[in-house]
């Protein structure tokens, strides 16, 4: 067939027209719905786990609620650190435009500008978006009409019920299945307005399983998160789980804001993650449910009832199992902890929680001789369940934990009740005791500094300084990596931020215990304590406390020294030459070593700089071999002289990085719970004095005074045995160098900062 010119025009307009149909934005199909909506709302605060879009795949976005904010969000804002927002109006209908995106920063609101293309789809918009610099940055987006403007309070997710499904087994006539299921409740405290709708997103492990749940005040025991949901979203347990509510006025409509809940941990938690066990020994590892374990029960024709336990036991990743198998007796799978199921008929007795959320053991012992260290290796202890009956155990099934990490000692003693510190302008004290000032020669301002390092376990802890009275140094920014993760707070030069920059390995865990104080624990067991302080209307400082474990004896450096039980070679430069410890006092401080641990600028180890270059080049926890545990003749053994095949290259499970909520329970801190705001009090408050010259002597009577006042400090002189008056001394001396009678308070607050964390320390070794 011979076709006209005029068909075959025809014919290619129309294809043409079909081509630009199909590559239409607008189009569904042909644009991705944002993800994590709800937390991009300027008005919702950076939380524990913010959106990430660092990684995100560059492409058309959109959602027909939501338009991208054209008005600057304030830093923190968005769920981000640095929100990013539209700058320029949006295009005509059925325009793509090419317009000016910013990404909000310390003191602009547009610190970085680029373009974007935006198209006006009639009736909503759609952005063709790209990857950020970095993981604590993302899109904010906000509803594009009116909504509600309230919120609600006491969010909290916590295990509710259990429900069980019979049916009758197929092909035995007269036997039935039970098959339970547990549920999660997200419980809040619902509005006086009982028009009101409640908008419920559910979130394990930062990724969204349910999104746009709605109840009423009347249904609120219907904000569940089922087994069975998490089974379609593939999760188990030892997941941290957390809710989102808003209000609306309808079903369709979403909310204006929305609070988050704090973590909970849905499974089995490991009490006891880093464990010491002498060489030749045995150690108990302690496992407790946060939700109790259910399978299915059978019940035959006699009616009699049957069910099965779920085994907690050793797991070996990947084709460790036959090598591990070899120089063993007996079944790998012999040393485990089963967790008791009750029977359909006994299902009563998940009522009381006592009955399920009990504490489990797991007793490890070692069979090392001399010579037992292996340099390369880690040794651990990797568990996971086996396979329970029923559809809503399956979150129950294979499921896998962290790490234990084991550490070897021969009695070992160097590394307890050590801790390294920096207090105030700073006033800095070694694992092993030195102490030794760092002001304005030794520690500078807007460097960074090697605080404590472990090479060998790739974890440290960087500092940077500002002036934060007089001339004085405080420190202002902490920065503490494991391997290719890095927590960062930084309060420098008024700056806000506290969270992950980076985290590929979820290897660090970050407990906020309160607003202002902050633990960060290495998988060694190693942590890190930082208080933050306000001193004047605008000026914030922090104390920093490394705790050592015996992972760190003989392998710390910094500006922390050489844990090592000797003092004398605390002042080891990192050149590797050495101070001599007698040689400087308090007038005449270690400059020359405290510079040696000073980054220069530019640095590919600063982390502080928060240069995505750094964070690309630092070295992985995966590039070690680990050392497991095994099972012997029905006894779990762990050693690194035998079993030398038992190992793997494989990581084993880590915690997500996000930031929890401290469980520890108030009676711990029985008598410092009533502290009238002592801690954090803010110094402007007090009234300043004209500044004096003081001898060592009336400064010595004025710090004394001061300290004798506060009841709290003579309780911890009393209750805390290894409570000393490090702070009363650091008190004097910044009373006799500046003059300053106001620093008295500062040094107090510090003190009993101290004392909380060593009443902490007790209740845990007791």
């Amino acid at each position: 067939m011979i076709y006209s010119r005029r068909q075959v025009l025809s014919l290619v307009i129309f294809l043409l027209s079909k081509v630009t149909l199909a590559q239409d934005p607008c189009l569904d199909g042909n644009f991705h719905e944002i993800d994590n909506v709800a937390k991009r709302s300027p008005s919702y605060d950076e939380d524990s786990t913010l959106p990430c879009d660092r990684y995100l795949i560059e492409g058309w976005y959109g959602s027909k609620t939501h338009v991208m904010s054209t008005s600057p969000p304030l830093l923190g804002k968005c769920g981000t650190s640095y929100p990013v927002w539209l700058k320029d109006p949006s295009p005509p209908y059925g325009i793509i435009q090419n317009l000016t995106a910013c990404q909000v920063g310390f003191s602009d609101e547009c610190s970085n500008a680029f373009k974007i293309e935006v198209k006006n789809c009639t009736g909503f918009l759609v952005y063709k978006l790209k990857p950020l610099d970095s993981c604590n940055s993302a899109y904010c987006f906000e509803l594009d009409d009116s909504c509600v403007n309230k919120t609600v309070n006491n969010i909290r997710v916590s295990f509710h019920n259990l429900t069980w499904t019979e049916k009758e087994k197929e092909n035995s006539p007269g036997v039935f299945q039970y098959d339970p299921s547990v549920n999660l409740i997200c419980s809040f405290t619902p509005s006086d307005d009982d028009s009101l709708l409640y908008h419920i997103d559910w979130y394990v492990d930062n990724e969204t399983v349910i999104q746009g749940q709605t109840v009423d005040k009347s249904s609120l025991n219907d904000a569940i998160l089922s087994a069975a949901d998490l089974n379609k979203a593939g999760k188990k347990i030892n997941s941290w789980i957390h809710c989102m509510v808003g209000i609306k006025a309808s079903k369709n409509k979403f909310p204006c804001v929305t609070k988050s809940s704090e973590l909970f941990f849905a499974g089995i938690e490991l009490l006891n993650r880093t464990v010491t066990i002498e060489r030749k020994g045995t150690v108990t590892l302690m496992l407790r449910p946060t939700i109790p374990f259910a399978s299915e029960t059978i019940q035959r024709q006699d009616g009699m009832q049957s069910t099965s336990p779920l085994n907690i036991q050793l797991s070996f990743p990947g084709n460790t199992e036959a090598k591990c198998q070899q120089s063993t007796s007996g079944s790998l799978r012999k040393c485990s902890v089963p967790i008791e199921s009750f029977k359909y008929g006994e299902r009563q007795r998940y009522k009381d929680k006592t009955n399920w959320n009990k504490i489990y053991t797991m007793e490890i012992s070692n069979s090392d001789n001399d010579g037992y260290y292996i340099q390369d290796h880690k040794l651990v202890l990797r568990l996971e369940t086996n396979s329970p009956n029923g559809d809503g155990a399956q979150i129950f099934s294979d499921a896998v934990f962290r790490d234990v990490h084991i550490n070897v000692v021969d009695k070992e003693e160097a590394w307890k009740g050590k801790r390294c510190s920096s207090y105030a302008d700073p006033h800095q004290t070694t694992f092993d005791g030195y102490k030794y000032e760092c002001q304005a020669t030794g520690c500078e301002t807007k460097k960074t500094y090697i605080f404590y390092s472990n090479d060998f376990h790739l974890q440290e802890v960087q500092v940077r300084h500002s002036i934060c009275w007089s001339t004085a140094r405080c420190v202002c920014a902490v920065a503490a990596r494991s391997g290719q993760d890095v927590f960062t707070i930084d309060v420098c030069n008024q700056r806000q931020f506290i969270n992950f920059p980076i985290c590929n390995e979820n290897s660090l865990k970050v407990i906020k215990e309160t607003d202002k104080v902050y633990k960060i624990i290495f998988p060694t067991g190693t942590y890190v304590k930082v208080f933050i302080f306000n001193y004047g209307s605008s000026s914030w400082y922090l104390n920093v406390e490394v705790y050592p474990t015996v992972s760190d004896v003989g392998r710390t450096s910094g500006l922390c020294g050489v844990l090592d039980n000797d003092r004398t070679n605390d002042l080891r430069r990192r050149d590797g030459t050495q101070g001599n410890t007698k040689s400087y006092s308090y007038s005449y401080p270690p400059d020359d070593f405290s510079l040696s641990w000073q980054l220069p600028e530019g640095s590919n180890e600063d982390l502080l700089s928060m240069s995505q270059t750094v964070f690309d080049q630092l070295t992985p926890l995966s590039s070690y071999f680990y050392k497991l545990c095994t099972c012997d003749e029905e006894r779990t053994y762990c050693s690194y002289k035998q079993y030398t095949e038992c190992k793997t290259g494989i990581k084993g499970k880590e915690f997500h990085c996000v930031l929890h909520s401290s469980s520890r329970r108030k009676r711990d801190l029985k008598f410092l719970t009533q502290i009238p705001g002592n801690i954090n009090k803010n110094m402007e408050e007090e009234p300043r004095v004209k500044r004096a010259a003081y001898s060592e002597v009336d400064a010595y009577r004025i710090c004394k005074s001061a300290f004798e006042m506060s009841t709290y400090y003579g309780t911890c002189l009393n209750v805390v045995p290894n409570f000393n008056n490090e702070t009363l001394v650091n008190c004097m001396n910044d009373l006799v160098m500046t003059g300053n009678p106001n620093l008295t308070q500062l040094h107090l607050d510090t003190a009993l900062a101290q004392c909380q964390t060593y009443i902490l320390l007790n209740s845990i070794r007791h």
